[in-house]
């Protein structure tokens, strides 16, 4: 099985220069935690959460008004919908995150989540992968030469 057969298609994205209070609107209005985030061109360039919106901007008395592209995750995990599903779940466990991007050409095509995963993968196998990516660390080195603000990483 491919990830193209399981991910959330097509993906609601915002704009890097979208603010954080239209990407918190667009979040209640979708239900969704996770938005990918896209360049003027329509490229991914990084990606925004629930979580990130809490963190970078209201617990430390940013705007609201604040341009999502200066606080967005540019470490973005992210597949192509041909990989196998065992691509996502290696990357999924590595990366420690719930969610990926399905790019094709650099454009965001889908996502597909732990709980897409869920609905396909046998229990014995989503529980190893939930394990391995709630497991947390003490201290957590990374060793990627990314920075805030630069291109987007695929990390497989």
């Amino acid at each position: 099985m491919h990830l193209r057969d399981v991910m959330s298609a097509p993906p609601v994205t915002c704009r890097s220069t979208d603010t954080a209070e239209e990407c918190a609107r667009l979040m209640k209005e979708t239900n969704r935690g996770f938005l990918p985030v896209v360049d003027a061109a329509g490229r991914l360039c990084g990606a925004v959460t629930d979580r990130d919106l809490a963190t970078r901007i209201l617990a430390v008395g940013g705007a609201p008004k604040e341009p999502v592209g200066t606080f967005a995750t540019h470490d973005v995990v992210a597949c192509r919908p041909d990989d196998e599903l065992w691509v996502a779940e290696e990357a999924l466990a590595r990366e420690r995150k719930s969610r990926l991007v399905v790019a094709e050409r650099g454009f965001p095509i889908g996502v597909v989540s732990l709980a897409d995963l869920a609905q396909v993968l046998d229990p014995p196998r989503f529980s190893q992968l939930y394990v391995a990516v709630t497991q947390r660390e003490s201290t957590r080195i990374l060793a990627s030469g990314a920075r805030a603000g630069g291109d987007v990483t695929f990390l497989v």
